[in-house]
């Protein structure tokens, strides 16, 4: 067989057999009509430049096949063919050492190829350097300082937010400090200081830092908006003067606090988005038919009701964007229809009905029989709720006792008389005090002062379902026992507690079933949870999340080991994989000196010119 027969097996031109006759040794020779053949004996000839005539170009034409012949000719002879390996074919001089460094070769290219994919496929993918937000709930009962966490490069311009840690504040809400404002401001400083500790130094300049306060400052603003103003000016010059990016201490509405309770459930159920995929590159998509859950929000001072109507066009509803997407949400907000404020309500409406002048008393249903509480009449009627209610014999400081009668009928009854349901009775549409709102839709979480009014009852589980025949009967069943009863079943508990329980669950079933219009098949639909998947729920994550829509993302840093190099590496070590192949492919068929051929005989490979 020719070489230049195994030449075109390999697939090469006949003008690279040259070459080929090179690295084949001293026993072939090339003839200008013949290729490269075994010739007879003789002296080794240096191989010389190939003829511009033997490329097809005496006569000034190239022949096609050998297109590539000239220049790579030229690069034989001035690099790879010089003097000293034409004489002796490194090949015939070393096989051994050659096959190992072909081996040597091949393994080292086939390492870098794996060693690089595993590289690239096994680094962490990069994300943005994560945000930090802080959000200060200023209730009427108490403020909480809450720290949130999401990553800096966001998903469709809202951050997927959690929370990293919180600290409730001492002492009373700010809106008691109506007349030491200052000592509303020196209440945050403990709990910011800590806030200082928990997050990264080289990231307070950049945290925000808000401030919201709820219905207790929305009723000071109403009885005294000077007072109000001192307060919020005393909070915002302590946040100054923290290390973090004082943004607003601020009222929130009713309509604010609503939608961010509203979102805060959604988000933590992922009602807004799915994730998929590994962790270390999850993808964040939204449901193809996204349902979303109503929030059920009972606070010190009022309570709130928000979700997407069945009629997405329904009037009363409010837009809001998150993650990409829009919703029309209907929300409203029930100031004076908190647990405290509706107590003192109710306490009005006591003594309205059954003050008794020469003992001072009032009795009270939803007390339980024997015990009682005595109260300044100034306590009741400062508030804006009940002021305008206020009987014509009242004095600041006189003293109402009232006495528990512990009937849970008599406590219903009382408790339905602060709300206005005539206005609504046949209205389906409307809820109480005249207040529109579409038929109750789907599925509902009840937090804050809902899932404590449960938990006082014992019937809190960890699906925060109740049906409402165990409600009923729970709540009967405390009101009608006696005061030294309920000791002996809670011994642990503080009267302060234990004595709202039956106020509190009359409260909350007047307002979820005559209010709200729940009945016995939709209440299977509320959940009364305190946290879900380790997050509160209330408005501050909510309105953290609304927050990070005007945070600005931060560009994701690129990997270190960069695309680009990854494909410059894997072409280099696949270059040097091939060319190993070709070499140990060489040595193989044609390292081996033949009997006619042996490096002992006579034989020459000779190149005519």
């Amino acid at each position: 067989m020719t070489v230049q027969a195994s030449a075109s097996r390999l697939g090469m031109d006949v003008c690279l057999a040259p070459a080929v006759a090179l690295l084949l040794g001293p026993s072939a020779r090339y003839g200008p009509s013949e290729g490269l053949k075994h010739s007879r004996p003789g002296p080794l000839a240096q191989p010389r430049a190939l003829r511009q005539e033997e490329c097809g170009l005496r006569h000034g034409t190239m022949g096609v096949s050998c297109v590539p012949c000239f220049p790579f000719g030229i690069l034989i002879q001035k690099v790879f063919l010089k003097r000293g390996m034409a004489k002796r074919n490194i090949f015939r001089r070393h096989p051994k050492t050659c096959l190992w460094l072909s081996l040597s070769a091949f393994v080292l290219a086939l390492v870098g190829i794996v060693s690089v994919s595993v590289a690239w496929c096994g680094q962490p993918e990069p994300t943005a350097p994560p945000k930090y937000g802080i959000v200060i709930d200023a209730g009427s009962s108490h403020s909480k300082l809450i720290i949130y966490q999401w990553p800096g490069d966001k998903q469709n311009g809202t951050g997927i937010v959690t929370e990293t840690s919180s600290c409730s504040v001492k002492g009373p809400g700010i809106s008691s400090y109506e007349d030491d404002p200052l000592d509303a401001g020196a209440s945050l400083k403990e709990c910011l200081k800590k806030a200082e500790h928990t997050i990264d130094s080289r990231k307070h300049k950049d945290t925000p830092l808000f401030l919201g306060a709820t219905a207790g400052m929305r009723l000071l603003q109403l009885k005294d908006s000077d007072k109000s103003k001192n307060i919020l000016k005393a909070v915002e010059d302590e946040m100054l003067r923290s290390r973090f990016k004082f943004r607003h201490a601020r009222i929130l509405t009713g309509v604010e606090e609503g939608a961010s309770g509203w979102i805060t459930v959604n988000y933590i159920k992922k009602n807004f988005y799915k994730v998929t995929g590994p962790t270390w590159l999850p993808e964040f998509f939204r449901p193809d038919d996204p349902k979303t859950d109503g929030a059920l929000d009972l606070g010190g001072a009022s309570t709130q009701i928000t979700f997407v109507p069945k009629d997405t066009a329904d009037r009363g509803t409010m837009h809001l964007r998150l993650f990409g997407y829009d919703y029309n949400v209907y929300t409203h907000s029930f100031l004076c229809y908190g647990r405290d404020q509706a107590s003192y309500k109710l306490l009005d409406h006591l003594i309205q009905m059954n003050y008794n002048e020469t003992q001072g008393t009032a009795s009270n249903p939803c007390l339980n029989e024997g015990f009682s509480f005595t109260k300044r009449m100034d306590f009741i009627y400062e508030s804006p709720c009940t002021a305008s209610s206020a009987p014509a014999w009242y004095k600041p400081d006189k003293t109402v006792t009232f006495v528990g009668t512990g009937n849970s009928n008599g406590c219903r009854a009382a408790v339905e008389t602060l709300f206005n349901l005539s206005s609504c009775s046949e209205n389906p549409e409307c809820s109480f005090n005249g207040v529109y709102q579409p038929n109750v839709f789907r599925s509902y979480m009840a937090f804050a002062a809902f899932y404590y009014t449960i938990s006082g009852l014992n019937l809190t589980s960890e699906e925060g379902m109740v049906q409402l025949e165990e409600f009923e009967n729970g709540l009967a069943e405390f009101c009608n026992k006696t005061w030294q009863e309920i000791k002996l079943q809670e011994p642990k508990q503080k009267d302060e507690r234990l004595r709202e329980v039956c106020f509190n669950g009359h409260l909350v079933h007047t307002l979820l079933l005559a209010g709200y219009k729940f009945d016995g098949n939709s209440f299977e639909n509320i959940r009364f949870l305190k946290k879900v998947n380790g997050m509160s729920l209330g408005w501050t994550l909510g309105f953290m999340l609304n927050q990070t829509n005007n945070i600005p993302a931060e560009e994701i840093p690129p990997k270190a080991l960069p695309l680009e190099g990854v494909i410059l590496l894997l072409l280099l070590f696949s270059v040097l994989l091939l060319l190993a192949l070709a070499a140990c492919f060489l040595l193989h068929f044609r390292g081996s000196p033949s009997p006619a051929n042996s490096p002992t005989s006579p034989t020459s490979t000779q190149i005519p010119e």
